[in-house]
């Protein structure tokens, strides 16, 4: 479910419409594989599912190296799990498959049960690197809650280029 496709690729859109749905939820797209460079995409629509959910972009994935670069999203985003201001989940499967966040902005607040974040939800695989970044808005959850990503199981870097003015809540 997403306010541009439901699935496949977009470039140079706007959304300005609520979207709600289950699973692979996006603002732009629900659901994604390979690289995001849309420096002219954006989502100002709140965004609600329950699981895979992101301002932008519900899921993507992809066996190579992926890079989500100048999205923005400043409607709240909503779910249950894998909640994330731009994406809710990036699952990769090839074996150096790294994901690329820069030059993204989240604006809107973020609340979920478990893996929320900022900018994504779950990193499941591979690295993953953050630069250039600007969040603000709350982000709150129960477990595994982050200014930049909820939940990651593997190594992630943070080059000190991104920038957080808002608060992060750990709910009980």
């Amino acid at each position: 479910m997403g306010g541009i496709s439901g699935y496949g690729d977009f470039k140079g859109c706007i959304n300005y419409g609520d979207i709600t749905g289950v699973s692979n939820v996006g603002g732009l797209t629900g659901k994604f594989d390979g690289s995001v460079n849309c420096p002219n995409c954006s989502n100002y629509g709140n965004v609600h599912g329950e699981t895979n959910v992101g301002g932008c972009v519900g899921f993507i994935s992809g066996q190579y190296a992926q890079y989500a670069k100048g999205l923005s999203n400043s409607g709240n985003v909503t779910g249950i799990q894998y909640v994330g201001g731009i994406l809710g989940t990036f699952r990769n499967s090839g074996s150096s498959t790294t994901m690329t966040f820069s030059q993204c902005q989240n604006s809107g607040h973020v609340t979920g049960d478990n893996a929320v974040g900022g900018l994504i939800g779950r990193l499941q695989y591979k690295a993953s690197a953050f630069s250039d970044n600007t969040i603000s808005g709350t982000i709150k959850g129960k477990t595994n809650v982050g200014y930049l990503y909820g939940l990651t199981e593997k190594t992630v870097t943070d080059d000190g280029t991104n920038v957080f003015t808002g608060e992060v809540v750990i709910e009980e």
